[in-house]
């Protein structure tokens, strides 16, 4: 089972994964790099119903919490991205500052 959500929040994280590792799922998270200037940049270039109000992004950006492998994940893995292709990390725990 996959989770496509935003999930910015601890809270947010908490509706699934109790549910999952009480179901015996191994519970493995993506936190993909996000930083505000570039998603705005890429929102703008969308159109129609793809594009969502500014508002949506910066108000989902102030509220986000890195997650922590304390939430209850399996593995947890930083996905960054450099203008040209996607690199996967493992999880370290400065990132949770």
């Amino acid at each position: 089972m996959a989770i496509d959500n935003t999930n910015p929040t601890r809270a947010d994280r908490a509706r699934y994964i109790p549910a999952a590792l009480a179901a015996g799922y191994h519970v493995i998270g993506y936190f993909l790099e996000s930083k505000l200037q570039s998603c705005l940049a890429r929102n703008a270039a969308r159109e129609g119903r793809e594009r969502v109000p500014d508002i949506a992004i910066l108000g989902t950006s102030k509220k986000l919490e890195m997650p922590a492998y304390e939430e209850g994940f399996d593995e947890l893995y930083f996905v960054a991205n450099d203008g040209t292709e996607m690199k996967i990390s493992k999880w370290r725990k400065e990132d949770e500052i």
